[in-house]
């Protein structure tokens, strides 16, 4: 029999890839020291129409002071696409 191990938190999977962000730095020049890169990250559920399909995006904004750049960083995308609300919401 195989171990269980509990679910990865939100938090573990963000902290996760903000580790591998910092550690490569800048997409641009590789810049990475504190106070010349910078970024927020976080977890986005996705809607549609105000209503949840199941799905979540983990991403980042950064910003490189000596490259002056502003960027998006799409970590992963989770979740099942739930079919069964798209359908419920167009009848």
């Amino acid at each position: 029999m195989s171990p269980t191990f509990p679910p990865i938190s939100d938090e573990e999977i963000i902290e996760h890839y903000v580790f591998e962000m910092l550690k490569k730095g800048c997409r641009e020049c590789g810049e990475n020291r504190e106070g010349h890169f910078f970024y927020e990250a976080g977890v986005q559920d996705e809607d549609e129409h105000g209503m949840k399909n199941g799905l979540k995006w983990y991403m980042a904004k950064a910003y490189c002071q000596p490259c002056d750049i502003h960027y998006d960083e799409l970590f992963e995308v989770r979740g099942e696409l739930d079919e069964s609300n798209k359908n419920s919401k167009e009848t």
